[in-house]
Protein backbone atom coordinates (compact mmCIF):
# COMPACT_ATOMS: atom_id res chain seq x y z
CA UNK A 1 0.00 0.00 0.00
CA UNK A 2 2.87 2.36 0.79
CA UNK A 3 5.84 1.43 -1.44
CA UNK A 4 9.19 2.98 -0.44
CA UNK A 5 10.71 5.73 -2.58
CA UNK A 6 12.69 4.45 -5.58
CA UNK A 7 16.01 5.69 -4.18
CA UNK A 8 15.53 3.40 -1.14
CA UNK A 9 14.65 0.21 -3.01
CA UNK A 10 18.17 -0.40 -4.42
CA UNK A 11 16.69 -1.32 -7.79
CA UNK A 12 19.27 -3.58 -9.36
CA UNK A 13 20.04 -5.27 -12.67
CA UNK A 14 21.35 -8.76 -13.24
CA UNK A 15 24.85 -8.69 -14.75
CA UNK A 16 26.57 -11.70 -16.31
CA UNK A 17 30.24 -11.51 -17.33
CA UNK A 18 31.35 -14.55 -19.30
CA UNK A 19 34.38 -15.30 -21.46
CA UNK A 20 32.34 -14.41 -24.53
CA UNK A 21 30.11 -11.49 -23.62
CA UNK A 22 28.52 -9.20 -21.05
CA UNK A 23 24.77 -9.52 -20.51
CA UNK A 24 22.37 -7.47 -18.40
CA UNK A 25 18.67 -7.58 -17.62
CA UNK A 26 16.50 -5.39 -15.41
CA UNK A 27 12.92 -5.86 -14.28
CA UNK A 28 10.19 -3.40 -13.39
CA UNK A 29 7.77 -4.20 -10.57
CA UNK A 30 4.04 -3.69 -11.03
CA UNK A 31 1.13 -4.23 -8.67
CA UNK A 32 0.68 -7.94 -9.44
CA UNK A 33 3.51 -8.87 -11.78
CA UNK A 34 6.96 -7.98 -13.07
CA UNK A 35 8.06 -7.11 -16.60
CA UNK A 36 11.40 -6.73 -18.35
CA UNK A 37 12.38 -3.06 -18.25
CA UNK A 38 15.63 -3.38 -20.22
CA UNK A 39 18.15 -5.93 -21.42
CA UNK A 40 21.34 -5.79 -23.45
CA UNK A 41 24.48 -7.73 -24.33
CA UNK A 42 27.83 -7.05 -25.92
CA UNK A 43 30.37 -9.53 -27.29
CA UNK A 44 33.86 -9.40 -25.81
CA UNK A 45 37.05 -9.65 -27.90
CA UNK A 46 38.23 -13.25 -27.99
CA UNK A 47 40.77 -13.96 -25.26
CA UNK A 48 40.02 -10.82 -23.19
CA UNK A 49 38.41 -12.96 -20.47
CA UNK A 50 39.45 -16.59 -20.01
CA UNK A 51 37.94 -18.75 -17.31
CA UNK A 52 36.92 -15.64 -15.41
CA UNK A 53 40.46 -14.17 -15.55
CA UNK A 54 40.64 -10.71 -17.12
CA UNK A 55 43.72 -10.55 -19.36
CA UNK A 56 43.64 -6.81 -20.09
CA UNK A 57 42.10 -4.95 -17.16
CA UNK A 58 42.20 -1.50 -18.81
CA UNK A 59 40.46 -2.63 -22.00
CA UNK A 60 37.88 -4.62 -20.05
CA UNK A 61 37.15 -1.70 -17.70
CA UNK A 62 36.57 0.61 -20.67
CA UNK A 63 34.13 -1.84 -22.29
CA UNK A 64 32.30 -2.46 -19.00
CA UNK A 65 32.11 1.26 -18.18
CA UNK A 66 30.62 2.09 -21.59
CA UNK A 67 28.15 -0.79 -21.21
CA UNK A 68 27.10 0.46 -17.75
CA UNK A 69 26.59 4.03 -18.97
CA UNK A 70 24.60 2.92 -22.00
CA UNK A 71 22.21 0.85 -19.85
CA UNK A 72 22.25 3.20 -16.83
CA UNK A 73 23.43 0.43 -14.49
CA UNK A 74 24.18 1.31 -10.89
CA UNK A 75 23.29 -1.53 -8.48
CA UNK A 76 23.95 -5.00 -9.92
CA UNK A 77 23.74 -8.67 -8.93
CA UNK A 78 26.69 -10.33 -10.61
CA UNK A 79 27.26 -13.91 -11.72
CA UNK A 80 30.71 -15.45 -11.27
CA UNK A 81 32.15 -18.18 -13.56
CA UNK A 82 32.05 -21.72 -12.17
CA UNK A 83 35.82 -22.13 -12.78
CA UNK A 84 36.45 -19.81 -9.83
CA UNK A 85 34.19 -21.73 -7.45
CA UNK A 86 34.49 -24.92 -5.43
CA UNK A 87 31.44 -27.06 -4.75
CA UNK A 88 31.11 -29.74 -2.09
CA UNK A 89 28.40 -31.44 -0.06
CA UNK A 90 28.42 -32.12 3.66
CA UNK A 91 26.15 -33.17 6.50
CA UNK A 92 25.23 -30.51 9.06
CA UNK A 93 23.19 -30.62 12.29
CA UNK A 94 19.54 -29.64 12.05
CA UNK A 95 19.81 -26.45 14.12
CA UNK A 96 19.49 -22.73 13.42
CA UNK A 97 21.09 -21.22 10.32
CA UNK A 98 23.88 -19.47 12.21
CA UNK A 99 25.02 -22.76 13.78
CA UNK A 100 24.89 -24.47 10.37
CA UNK A 101 26.99 -21.69 8.87
CA UNK A 102 29.61 -22.06 11.62
CA UNK A 103 29.65 -25.83 11.15
CA UNK A 104 30.35 -25.42 7.42
CA UNK A 105 33.03 -22.80 8.08
CA UNK A 106 34.90 -25.28 10.31
CA UNK A 107 34.84 -27.81 7.43
CA UNK A 108 36.03 -25.49 4.66
CA UNK A 109 39.73 -26.36 4.80
CA UNK A 110 38.87 -30.07 4.76
CA UNK A 111 37.09 -29.71 1.42
CA UNK A 112 38.67 -26.82 -0.52
CA UNK A 113 42.24 -25.44 -0.84
CA UNK A 114 41.31 -22.20 0.92
CA UNK A 115 41.54 -21.03 4.52
CA UNK A 116 38.28 -19.72 5.98
CA UNK A 117 39.46 -16.04 6.11
CA UNK A 118 40.36 -16.27 2.40
CA UNK A 119 36.98 -17.64 1.30
CA UNK A 120 33.44 -16.46 0.71
CA UNK A 121 30.79 -19.18 0.79
CA UNK A 122 27.08 -19.80 0.77
CA UNK A 123 25.04 -22.98 1.04
CA UNK A 124 21.73 -24.55 0.13
CA UNK A 125 20.03 -27.23 2.21
CA UNK A 126 18.66 -30.21 0.33
CA UNK A 127 15.10 -31.09 1.33
CA UNK A 128 14.58 -34.15 3.53
CA UNK A 129 11.44 -36.32 3.38
CA UNK A 130 11.01 -36.30 7.17
CA UNK A 131 12.32 -34.62 10.30
CA UNK A 132 15.96 -35.50 10.83
CA UNK A 133 18.77 -34.55 13.19
CA UNK A 134 21.13 -34.25 10.20
CA UNK A 135 20.68 -32.16 7.03
CA UNK A 136 22.59 -32.30 3.75
CA UNK A 137 24.10 -29.03 2.51
CA UNK A 138 25.48 -28.11 -0.91
CA UNK A 139 28.23 -25.53 -0.37
CA UNK A 140 29.74 -23.14 -2.92
CA UNK A 141 33.07 -21.47 -2.09
CA UNK A 142 34.79 -18.64 -3.97
CA UNK A 143 38.19 -17.06 -3.18
CA UNK A 144 37.65 -13.78 -1.35
CA UNK A 145 40.39 -12.17 -3.47
CA UNK A 146 38.43 -12.91 -6.66
CA UNK A 147 35.25 -11.32 -5.26
CA UNK A 148 37.19 -8.24 -4.13
CA UNK A 149 38.89 -7.99 -7.52
CA UNK A 150 35.55 -8.06 -9.36
CA UNK A 151 34.18 -5.50 -6.88
CA UNK A 152 37.03 -3.12 -7.71
CA UNK A 153 36.48 -3.57 -11.47
CA UNK A 154 32.76 -2.84 -11.05
CA UNK A 155 33.53 0.25 -8.95
CA UNK A 156 35.83 1.52 -11.71
CA UNK A 157 32.92 1.13 -14.14
CA UNK A 158 30.58 3.03 -11.78
CA UNK A 159 28.59 0.05 -10.48
CA UNK A 160 27.91 -1.22 -6.95
CA UNK A 161 27.51 -4.99 -6.48
CA UNK A 162 24.49 -5.99 -4.37
CA UNK A 163 25.53 -9.67 -4.43
CA UNK A 164 27.58 -12.26 -6.28
CA UNK A 165 26.40 -15.70 -7.35
CA UNK A 166 28.03 -18.46 -9.40
CA UNK A 167 26.63 -19.08 -12.87
CA UNK A 168 25.29 -22.63 -12.23
CA UNK A 169 23.09 -21.43 -9.35
CA UNK A 170 21.82 -18.42 -11.33
CA UNK A 171 20.89 -20.55 -14.34
CA UNK A 172 19.33 -23.30 -12.22
CA UNK A 173 17.04 -20.81 -10.52
CA UNK A 174 16.05 -19.37 -13.90
CA UNK A 175 15.24 -22.62 -15.73
CA UNK A 176 14.28 -25.25 -13.12
CA UNK A 177 10.60 -25.06 -12.10
CA UNK A 178 10.05 -23.66 -8.61
CA UNK A 179 9.71 -26.37 -5.92
CA UNK A 180 10.52 -29.12 -8.46
CA UNK A 181 11.86 -32.23 -6.72
CA UNK A 182 13.17 -34.00 -9.84
CA UNK A 183 16.81 -34.21 -10.90
CA UNK A 184 17.95 -32.22 -13.94
CA UNK A 185 21.09 -31.95 -16.04
CA UNK A 186 21.53 -28.40 -17.37
CA UNK A 187 23.77 -27.86 -20.41
CA UNK A 188 25.09 -24.29 -20.72
CA UNK A 189 26.61 -24.03 -24.20
CA UNK A 190 28.90 -21.04 -24.75
CA UNK A 191 31.19 -20.14 -27.63
CA UNK A 192 34.42 -21.49 -26.11
CA UNK A 193 33.30 -23.71 -23.22
CA UNK A 194 30.34 -25.70 -21.94
CA UNK A 195 28.98 -25.97 -18.41
CA UNK A 196 27.24 -29.14 -17.24
CA UNK A 197 25.27 -28.76 -14.00
CA UNK A 198 23.49 -31.43 -12.00
CA UNK A 199 20.51 -30.04 -10.08
CA UNK A 200 18.63 -32.07 -7.47
CA UNK A 201 15.45 -30.72 -5.88
CA UNK A 202 16.37 -27.23 -7.07
CA UNK A 203 19.87 -27.37 -5.55
CA UNK A 204 23.04 -27.42 -7.67
CA UNK A 205 24.83 -30.58 -6.54
CA UNK A 206 27.57 -31.04 -9.17
CA UNK A 207 29.23 -28.96 -11.89
CA UNK A 208 31.64 -29.78 -14.70
CA UNK A 209 33.18 -27.47 -17.30
CA UNK A 210 34.09 -28.75 -20.74
CA UNK A 211 36.83 -26.65 -22.39
CA UNK A 212 35.11 -26.76 -25.76
CA UNK A 213 32.23 -24.66 -27.00
CA UNK A 214 29.81 -24.28 -29.88
CA UNK A 215 32.29 -22.10 -31.80
CA UNK A 216 34.60 -25.08 -32.38
CA UNK A 217 33.79 -27.53 -35.16
CA UNK A 218 36.44 -30.14 -34.35
CA UNK A 219 39.00 -30.69 -31.62
CA UNK A 220 42.64 -31.73 -31.82
CA UNK A 221 41.61 -35.37 -32.29
CA UNK A 222 39.15 -34.48 -35.03
CA UNK A 223 36.19 -35.26 -32.78
CA UNK A 224 33.24 -32.93 -33.34
CA UNK A 225 31.83 -30.77 -30.56
CA UNK A 226 28.48 -32.64 -30.41
CA UNK A 227 30.32 -35.97 -30.05
CA UNK A 228 32.55 -34.65 -27.25
CA UNK A 229 29.56 -33.07 -25.52
CA UNK A 230 27.54 -36.31 -25.73
CA UNK A 231 30.41 -38.25 -24.13
CA UNK A 232 30.72 -35.73 -21.30
CA UNK A 233 26.95 -35.72 -20.64
CA UNK A 234 26.95 -39.54 -20.51
CA UNK A 235 29.93 -39.48 -18.12
CA UNK A 236 28.15 -37.09 -15.74
CA UNK A 237 24.88 -39.03 -16.08
CA UNK A 238 26.64 -42.31 -15.23
CA UNK A 239 28.35 -40.66 -12.24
Amino acid sequence: LFPPPKFMTMRYAGLDISDDAIHSIQYAAHAKHMSIASYDSIDLPQGLVQGGDIKDEKQFAEILSAFAKKNKLSYVKVSLPEEKAYLFQTDVPNTDMRAIEQNIEFKLEQNVPLAAPDAVFYFDLLPTPHASEVLHASVTVVPRAHVEYYSSILATAGMIPVSFEVVPKSIARAVVPHLADETYIIINMMASKTGIYLVSAGVVSFTSTLSRGSREEAGATGETYPTTLAKEINRVYSY
